[in-house]
């Protein structure tokens, strides 16, 4: 399915020979997807199947094709991709870093306790997998998190494929015959994997909850990657199932005076200036030392040679704007360098932190 009806119709395929081209080394496929960043929709491509062949593993000969396809994505006005690592380690060297976590709940049914929800609240089942029934859903929780992949038609239609191929169900949660939010699940051996669950209210979430806690006869464990700011934690009497944070999905910034240039100020951010240095050691065009100003909610960039007041590698400007940390965050942690506290202070304010969520896997 991917190969035929996604991958040779829709994306770009990057690919490496040796030095006579009688043997493919490595490969990229870029597919276009979108994503809502800070309100905003942009064009980040997702690279999936970075493959290389055995003798080629370990050689950082990618590095050169990471380089083509930046320069291929930046002329087309390209400004962020994303990308969801097998091993980070390998990533890092490039300046991609993790912009999205998940809530890792992995517990015994029996452990799955919660306090009483809404009755009001009816489930329904669906064997059958149609966007319709999820589309409006998805989109309603969007309005609260950031980072989200825009699935059109054609994406729904790709991702509902897939599900149904590999047996995944849906519920949906209803309140006064309105559909207010919906869970995909796999029950597979003895475990109940929800694989999204997406609502905007917390006791259509426990309803939901509820319906998976009732598969008692056939499952033990409930397996859920929740969004990263999730609590229902909060509902268990053992401390010891809290969960855990799981680093999802890394992001690069390939044009950060474009994503500077059209950016939007929040509305409480003060007045403020300082010159910001911006290193990448990939992308020569992406290294910039600029004066930004904050005057009455409107943001102007212009190149300086005057010293710098903070200085970060393009990593951690990804992340900030991203909103997956904040710059007061990332100065702690040693990875923004500044010369004035109150440089930090603005551009937290500058760059808030945002509620971060995607699950998509191609």
């Amino acid at each position: 399915l991917y190969l035929y009806d996604y991958c040779l119709k829709n994306n770009i395929i990057l690919v490496e020979y040796n030095a006579s081209n009688t043997k493919l080394l490595e490969m990229i496929h870029l597919n276009p997807d979108k994503i809502k960043l800070r309100h905003k929709e942009e064009v980040a491509p997702y690279f999936v199947v970075i493959a290389s062949i055995p003798e080629a593993r370990g050689k950082r000969i990618n590095r050169g094709l990471l380089e083509t396809s930046f320069d291929i994505l930046r002329s087309e006005d390209i400004n962020f991709v994303i990308l969801l690592p097998i091993n980070a380690g390998i990533y890092k060297p490039y300046d991609f870093e993790f912009c999205y976590y998940k809530h890792v709940y992995k517990l015994p049914l029996n452990k799955f306790a919660l306090s009483d929800n809404d009755s009001s609240f009816s489930i329904s089942h669906k064997n059958i997998l149609v966007k319709e029934d999820y589309q409006d859903i998805y989109s309603s929780f969007g309005k609260d998190h950031d980072g989200m992949a825009i699935r059109t038609d054609f994406q729904w239609e790709k991702l509902l494929a897939v599900q149904q191929l590999e047996g995944v169900q849906g519920a949906i949660v209803k309140k006064a015959d309105k559909s207010i939010g919906y869970m995909f699940y796999l029950i597979e051996n003895r475990v109940f994997n929800i694989i999204e669950l997406i609502t905007t209210d917390v006791e259509a979430k426990k309803a939901l909850l509820k319906f998976a806690t009732n598969h008692r006869v056939n499952v033990d464990e409930i397996y859920w990657e929740a969004t990263a700011d999730d609590k229902t934690y909060l509902d268990f009497a053992d401390a010891s199932l809290t969960g855990t944070l799981k680093p999802f999905m890394m992001a690069r910034c390939i044009n950060a005076r474009e994503v500077l240039n059209t950016y939007k100020v929040p509305a409480d951010c003060p007045d403020c200036s300082f010159n910001i240095l911006i290193s990448d050691d990939l992308i020569r065009l992406n290294n910039h030392l600029l004066k930004v100003e904050v005057k009455a909610g409107q943001l102007t960039i212009s190149t300086t040679t005057d010293k710098e007041d903070v200085a970060m590698k393009i990593s951690a400007f990804t992340q900030i704007y991203f909103g997956a940390f904040t710059a007061e965050e990332l100065a702690h942690e040693g990875r923004i360098k500044f010369t004035d506290s109150n440089v930090i202070e603005a551009l937290t304010k500058l760059f808030p932190k945002c509620n971060n969520y995607i699950n998509e896997y191609f």
